[in-house]
């Protein structure tokens, strides 16, 4: 009998089998195996191409590489302007026009894409002036479209002039519009300390802190205050101060602030506004004070300089105190992570040590 049916009759004795008989098993019926790989090569969610984000990627870009161009172009073309409008006026008050050490290397320093700067020097009783136009950053997509659309970022035009007066005279003023005398005052502590609202018939919307009336009367003359009526609300600050020196000899300095023309139109009064800031220079180098406006407005120096130095000390020891807290604090947080036994230790150490500084000995009383 062959051995599968000597099993079969084992498991199931009550089977019997013919010892001729063959059985007959089914034939295996041969299983194909799925192709996985194919399986996974398919995708069950084919996606189509989706030429609608291309495009728009595609024009983001293009915009984007437009604006660049256009903007710094634009900006470019209204420095160009500007520096044109200046150069007559810088020629005419300084014997040297222009960053260019040769000719034809230009005359204007472009900082960046929305910055320009033009420079004159070579007059008595100026260091130099310096013009710095800073104009709306045209070149960047999002400020275009951003601050562009919600805010009313505007072009600013700058000067810079280190005043040498004939003989020495304190002073200090401001000419500012009147909605910014407080933020004014309180980022310029000689305005804040030093000077007043002088009334001297300035146009409407306008305010000039000064010392005196004197001084007031004698830089604001006629000329200028109709040069502040032809610039047409463009001026943003004036400040002259003997409080900031910018370079050694020339005491006193002038910083000014004004709008440019709106996209370069109504450029009739860019040189106007240089005119303004060269005659003011040119007033303050020539001021000459009376004896008793002179020793108030020394005395009124000599005031805040004591009130700074006391202000100073006083921040110095706030900061001392402050060190002092801190490093408590820590020494504090170190002690709470030792054991008993290392905080007797330590606290002992410090009594010792507080001990010593008062002069006296210290004994350990054992119980």
């Amino acid at each position: 009998m062959p051995a599968l049916s000597l099993i079969s009759l084992l498991i199931h004795p009550s089977l019997s089998f013919d010892d001729d008989a063959e059985l007959d098993f089914p034939e295996e019926e041969e299983v194909q195996e799925p192709i996985l790989q194919n399986l996974s090569a398919q995708d069950p969610f084919p996606q189509k191409p989706n030429f609608y984000m291309e495009i728009t990627m595609l024009c983001l870009i293009c915009l984007y590489i437009s604006n660049v161009y256009i903007g710094k172009q634009k900006n470019e073309r209204l420095a160009t302007g500007w520096l044109y409008l200046l150069k007559p006026l810088f020629q005419e008050n300084f014997s040297k026009t222009g960053v260019a050490e040769k000719e034809g290397e230009g005359e204007m320093l472009k900082e960046a894409n929305h910055v320009f700067k033009y420079y004159a020097s070579g007059r008595y009783n100026m260091g130099y002036i310096l013009g710095t136009l800073e104009l709306s950053k045209r070149q960047d997509l999002f400020n275009t479209l951003i601050f562009g659309l919600f805010s009313k970022e505007q072009d600013k035009v700058s000067y810079e002039i280190p005043i040498k007066q004939e003989n020495p005279n304190p002073i200090a003023f401001m000419l500012c519009k009147t909605n910014q005398v407080k933020n004014l005052r309180a980022n310029h502590n000689d305005i804040k300390t030093l000077t007043r609202a002088l009334d001297i018939g300035l146009p409407s919307g306008y305010t000039l802190l000064a010392e005196s009336i004197e001084a007031a009367e004698f830089l604001f003359n006629g000329n200028v205050i109709r040069l502040i009526e032809s610039l047409s609300n463009s001026i943003e600050m004036v400040y002259v101060t003997d409080q900031v020196n910018l370079i050694q000899g020339y005491p006193i300095t002038l910083v000014s602030s004004f709008v440019y023309p709106k996209d370069g139109k109504d450029v009739d009064f860019v040189a106007t506004q240089a005119q303004l800031v060269i005659t003011l220079a040119d007033l303050t180098s020539k001021l000459a004070l009376s004896g008793k406006v002179k020793t108030a407005a020394e005395k009124e120096r000599a005031t805040m300089n004591k009130d700074k130095v006391k202000e100073m000390n006083q921040q110095r020891e706030e900061e001392r105190l402050q060190k002092k807290y801190d490093q408590k604090k820590k020494e504090e947080e170190k002690i709470q992570g030792l054991s008993k036994e290392k905080k007797r230790k330590l606290e002992e150490k410090e009594y010792k040590k507080e001990l010593k500084k008062k002069g006296l000995k210290f004994k350990m009383v054992k119980g």
